[in-house]
């Protein structure tokens, strides 16, 4: 998205007003993104199957994460007054 509107000419917040504005802009923006995504993903396949096993392993832990993704760690402690105590560990992931 940047990257376009360097492309354009405008301003990222130029951008943001009228994809939030305008619903017709945000499903061509929305289109546009995805079509992208869909090139990087078969650039990045062609590169796992050439020359990359980690990135084969990112590649299916995210197509198949129920068979190639570790599962969730959970640790439990016991308090002070023997309550359990649970420390959970999860993958936050940015917006951005």
């Amino acid at each position: 998205m940047s990257a376009a509107c360097r492309a354009q000419g405008i301003d990222r917040h130029t951008y943001y007003d009228w994809y939030n504005a305008d619903p017709e802009f945000r499903a061509l923006a929305d289109e546009a993104l995805n079509a992208g995504t869909d090139r990087l993903e078969d650039a990045a396949l062609n590169r796992a199957l050439l020359e990359s096993d980690t990135l084969t392993i990112f590649l299916l832990k995210s197509r198949r994460p129920d068979i190639y993704r570790e599962p969730k760690q959970v640790i439990e402690h016991v308090g002070k007054d023997e309550t359990p105590l649970k420390v959970v560990f999860e993958r936050v992931t940015r917006a951005d």
